[in-house]
């Protein structure tokens, strides 16, 4: 059983049975929810109070709550939106313990196919994985609460830092995505200034050059 054996891979196996938890098929979800427990790392937590909040399923939300209390009970009284937004910021400043693996020069980065109901690895430069991370857990912080805004503010720097990169946006932003200082005109002022006050808070020049470009645009 693949899944049985993934706590035996640890930290490396999370980001993949996090992203498999929108199965509709509740045998392999309940599964995938003890695997988490018992690997036991903290950043599954955040995926994992996602489901105690939305899943129509009363066996996945107790199983759920019983692989959060294995990893760290205290997180039952942490709002999933919060856990989140705190996942994306650990991304954002490069936590050691979310690094991808050593033994290559790319990383993964796993979407659930609704359609066709599997895993889809779509392989990233490592120099901006981080920073893309940050920007998938914002947009599920957002998913947790639409009204979170501190995440709007985080997803814009990430974007930004992002693209000081220089590597080319990876292929599932699609063929005419636009760039960061097009979504961050279009937030508005209330997320440039957090992405800004962020920017200058870690002295990062190059986000808080894209923040001042787009609050220019907005008031001209």
């Amino acid at each position: 059983n693949i899944i049985l054996a993934l706590p035996q891979i640890g930290r490396d196996s999370i980001r993949p049975l996090a992203a498999a938890l929108q199965t509709k098929n509740t045998a392999v979800k309940a599964e995938i929810i003890k695997a988490l427990g018992r690997i036991g790392y903290p950043q599954s937590l955040a995926c994992l109070k996602y489901i105690i909040e939305n899943d129509d399923s009363a066996g996945s939300i107790e199983l759920a709550r019983q692989s959060v209390r294995q990893i760290d009970s205290a997180a039952l009284k942490i709002p999933a939106v919060e856990l989140l937004y705190r996942l994306a910021e650990d991304y954002y400043y490069n936590a050691e313990s979310l690094a991808p693996a050593e033994d290559a020069d790319f990383a993964n980065i796993w979407f659930w196919d609704t359609a066709g109901q599997r895993l889809v690895r779509q392989q990233v430069d490592k120099d901006y994985f981080n920073e893309l991370m940050a920007m998938r857990m914002c947009e599920w912080a957002l998913r947790a609460d639409a009204g979170f805004g501190r995440a709007i503010g985080l997803w814009l720097a990430a974007y930004f830092k992002a693209e000081a990169t220089g590597v080319s946006m990876p292929d599932y932003f699609g063929p005419a995505y636009a760039d960061a200082i097009v979504y961050a005109t279009t937030a508005g002022p209330e997320y440039l200034h957090q992405a800004l006050a962020r920017a200058i808070k870690d002295g990062n020049a190059y986000v808080a050059l894209g923040a001042v470009e787009a609050l220019a645009r907005t008031a001209s």
